[in-house]
């Protein structure tokens, strides 16, 4: 099956690392428990920040990095409409999804399940004063949104058959 374009209705997943500083994920923080930095783009997201897409990968794949063994991740979900609309009260007249494939992807295939939000990229972060205030505003507002019931442990997720 060929890879679709990234839909309206989807559900895209933002993977958390443990740590950081401020702490990326704490679910005794009322106003927002996903801190910000979370979406912003790393220095790896140079096309943009990747996200993963909920229908062609499963919860418990999509919290680990074939990369990177035996990490797990937290998942935050949020609904590609959502990020729009987001995006347009950060100042962005609209998101683009380029679907390009992760190290999982290229192992089993297509339908890719990797994306990158082009928009959100370290590029015009680190080069462009105005798009950089967008980007933060843009994860601001973004994890704003994402409350702890949106957020999956990777505790509750049951391995893939041979991980």
């Amino acid at each position: 099956m060929k890879t679709p374009p990234v839909g309206q209705q989807e559900t895209l997943l933002r993977q958390i690392s443990p740590g950081g500083d401020p702490v990326y994920f704490d679910p005794t923080r009322i106003e927002s428990p996903v801190d910000k930095a979370v979406f912003l783009p790393s220095p790896d997201d140079s096309d943009g920040l990747s996200v993963i897409r909920n229908q062609f990968r499963s919860l418990a794949r999509a919290s680990r990095r074939k990369e990177k063994p035996g990490a797990k991740f937290h998942i935050a979900s949020i609904n590609v409409l959502e990020l729009q609309n987001t995006a347009r009260d950060a100042g962005f007249s609209v998101l683009s999804f380029c679907v390009n494939a992760d190290a999982f992807d290229a192992d089993f295939g297509e339908p890719w399940a990797h994306c990158t939000i082009t928009e959100i990229n370290r590029i015009d972060y680190d080069g462009n004063r105005e798009a950089k205030i967008r980007i933060k505003e843009f994860a601001r507002l973004v994890a704003k949104q994402i409350t702890a019931l949106r957020v999956i442990s990777p505790t509750h997720l049951k391995d893939e058959p041979g991980e």
